[in-house]
């Protein structure tokens, strides 16, 4: 459970193994003879709204630690391509190179973002 705080694991590995030893546990309590059925339902009903809100906040955020570490041009063109969800001729226009200029670095730029995401 600790590799959470170092960031190694998300939040989803760490919660499922929290619930994963309670339901151990409370089977052993009860000596392994307890029906499915008579489990508080608390132990088996999933939330995958919760869960899901979580998850995606955790990868925002790691996003936007790894936007702040890309260069100037770099964040410009996120900001471009993934905030204002410009058209790849608009793009062209703005930053004055052609299309396939355009997809090179939007490419590279993806290749980055998750080398940065994958060094967390």
């Amino acid at each position: 459970m600790l590799r959470s705080f170092r960031q190694e694991a998300s939040l989803r590995t760490y919660l499922l193994k929290i619930a994963y030893h309670e339901v151990v546990d409370f089977l052993q309590e009860r000596k392994k003879s307890v029906p499915l059925e008579d489990l508080p339902l608390e132990m088996i009903e999933q939330l995958p709204q919760q869960e899901e809100h979580f998850l995606h906040d955790e990868q925002v955020q790691l996003l936007e630690e790894a936007v702040k570490q890309l260069s100037v041009e770099d964040q410009e063109l996120y900001g471009l391509v993934y905030r204002e969800e410009l058209p790849i001729e608009e793009l062209s226009q703005r930053l004055g190179a052609n299309t396939l200029n355009i997809w090179q670095r939007i490419s590279r730029l993806r290749k980055r973002l998750k080398a940065l995401i994958g060094k967390k």
